[in-house]
């Protein structure tokens, strides 16, 4: 039997996704093209949670337990606990990932 895990946005991810969402918006200048870049990465989102592990350990010196997975250029960073699929972070591949101060 497969353990579907639920899904727990950080604070931090539900703004990096508004953050995406607003950028997206201003340079494509569609709403169409930003509701799917974020409609995308949700759809990502809801793959993890029916298996985690198989997703790499991020390896930044970030917390160990840290995985990722990618969605065109865009990281999502998260945990996974008992119950629990923890997204930390969202952004673009092209951002220096030294600036996001994950710990």
């Amino acid at each position: 039997m497969v353990n579907i895990y639920l899904v727990r946005w950080s604070q931090q991810s539900k703004s990096d996704l508004r953050e995406i969402f607003n950028y997206v918006l201003k340079t494509e200048k569609s709403r169409e093209k930003a509701d799917y870049v974020v409609s995308g990465i949700k759809q990502k989102v809801n793959e993890i949670k029916l298996f985690p592990e198989k997703h790499t350990k991020e390896f930044l010196d970030i917390p160990e337990s840290m995985r990722y997975a990618l969605k065109w250029s865009y990281k999502i960073l998260f945990t996974v606990d008992e119950k629990y699929v923890n997204i930390v972070r969202i952004f673009h591949t092209a951002q220096n990932p030294e600036k996001l101060c994950i710990k």
